[in-house]
């Protein structure tokens, strides 16, 4: 591991949202070198039963990137994954959303998330993609930031970093501060 990375201030920030929502592929995007534990499907989808992570420097601290898998059936790998995260991002497809709108299983991980008491930006995944739904109905339905991105091709991915950079800075001393607590 780098030196510069081993010897920074480390952060959590766990990945959560439905299968195929672009968990992975917005871990990959922030974190080049990331690492998946998967399965291939009959059809030879990707799935993650595990988790992705990766980690960058960012703002002078080392950030582990945790994608945790979106399939119910491994909702216990993503709460134990998920487990003392500082930061969070909730994944929405915004394809899958167009046609059955906000799902309640993306509702309960915002309520996850806010019970970890962390803060959290929310992700419209594939803005790229035609019929995806717009921004303007996505972000009444959640409490936190929304950005509309692509983990696909990365648009959007850096204005998610930098405002990453701006939380990392404006909460350094909430976390580093003998009386913080972990989540």
């Amino acid at each position: 591991m780098n030196k510069n990375l081993s010897q920074a201030k480390r952060l959590k920030v766990v990945i959560i949202g439905i299968e195929n929502s672009g968990k992975t592929t917005l871990v990959k995007h922030l974190s080049p070198g990331a690492k998946s534990i998967e399965h291939f499907d009959a059809n030879g989808e990707s799935i993650t039963v595990g988790l992705d992570i990766g980690v960058i420097s960012l703002a002078g601290y080392a950030l582990h990137f945790f994608g945790t898998p979106g399939h119910a059936r491994f909702e216990f790998a993503r709460k134990i994954v998920s487990h003392g995260a500082h930061i969070g991002i909730l994944m929405l497809d915004s394809v899958e959303a167009a046609k059955a709108g906000i799902s309640q299983r993306d509702k309960d991980f915002e309520q996850e998330l806010m019970a970890k008491n962390i803060p959290y930006f929310v992700c419209a995944n594939k803005q790229d993609v035609p019929g995806a739904l717009a921004l303007p109905e996505i972000a009444p339905h959640f409490n936190a930031d929304v950005y509309p991105i692509s983990a696909r091709d990365g648009q959007g991915v850096d204005a998610l970093r930098a405002d990453l950079v701006n939380l990392i800075e404006s909460k350094s001393n909430d976390w580093w501060s003998p009386t913080a607590k972990s989540a």
